[in-house]
Order: structure tokens, then sequence, then C-alpha cells
């Protein structure tokens, strides 16, 4: 979990608690789309250089698995650090919607998204951004996640979803 200030030696700026505004990014088709249901819900997103796709798999089956409608899990996929091209890396990502009904994964091809959220250098990463309602950066992971980062994540997803304690 990343909360400092300043840059880190990846370059990544992105710190617990900043707002992240919506970013133009592309859906599977090549058309411009940006981040789905941020500030109504809460988001877990995974922005992944597709080289190493399943290093943080057993996180993302278990947000899988949180079946609430206030929560949306998405893919990002940072095309520009991959060495597979486009057109595979566009038929894989249909092929897993198609496959995988609701799942959704938009893509990056020039690092418009880790730019404007400061996530420094996303090269061979699996880079896990949980956000709140309010658009406000809760959990910032650039590395494999550990058994103990993955329950830290999945008790911050449960408390951002459940409901407001009258006072």
């Amino acid at each position: 979990m990343v909360g400092q200030s300043g840059a880190d030696s990846t370059g990544s700026t992105m710190q617990v608690g900043t707002a992240v505004e919506t970013v133009l990014v592309q859906d599977a088709s090549g058309r411009a789309a940006g981040i789905p249901d941020l500030g109504s819900k809460v988001l877990v997103i995974f922005y992944t250089d597709p080289d190493v796709a399943s290093l943080n798999e057993a996180f993302r089956d278990a947000v899988h698995a949180i079946r609430d409608p206030s929560k949306r899990g998405m893919g990002v996929v940072n095309m520009k650090d991959s060495w597979k091209p486009g057109w595979l890396i566009r038929r894989v990502v249909r092929r897993k919607q198609a496959k995988f009904q609701g799942t959704l994964i938009l893509l990056d091809p020039d690092h418009a998204l880790r730019d404007a959220w400061g996530l420094g250098d996303c090269d061979r990463r699996d880079v896990v951004i949980i956000i709140g309602r309010d658009r406000t950066v809760r959990y910032f992971q650039r590395e494999r996640m550990t058994p103990e980062d993955i329950e830290v994540g999945l008790q911050l997803i449960r408390e951002l979803l459940a409901p407001p304690v009258a006072v």
C-alpha cells in the first residue's frame, strides 16, 4: 500500500487519499471510453501489463466473488509496455469479455491513465487501485499482493460497501 508524499523510485505520485478524475482510455474496439461508475460505485481497478496478467490473480478472483451492485471490478490493459501487438491484445480482451459476461476490460494504448493518475512505471506490473464512491484512492499496490495484502484489500472493499452507520 502506498501513502507517502512525493514520487517513489518508479516515478509514482499516486497516494492513498488522492481524488482521481475521469480519464479517456479505449474499449476493446478502440473507441474512446471513460472509467464507468467513477464516483457512484466502489471501484477495484487492475492496471495490468498483459505480459504479467496473472500476477494478482488470487485477489482478482476474490474480488470477482464479491457480488454487490455497489462494486465494480475492471481491468485496464497497459498496452504500451507490452511486447504483444495491439491487435492480439484487443482480440484476447474481446474473447474474455464474451466468455465472462459482465467483465469489463479497457485498454490504455498510450499511458493516458498511468500518466493522469501518477502511477509511475508500470512495465511488468499488475497495479491494484481501490477507489471509493467519493473518487478517492483508498488502496494502491504496485507489487504482487501477499496473502496479507489480499486480506487487507478485501476487508477494505467490505468496509466501503457496508451501509453508512446512522449517528
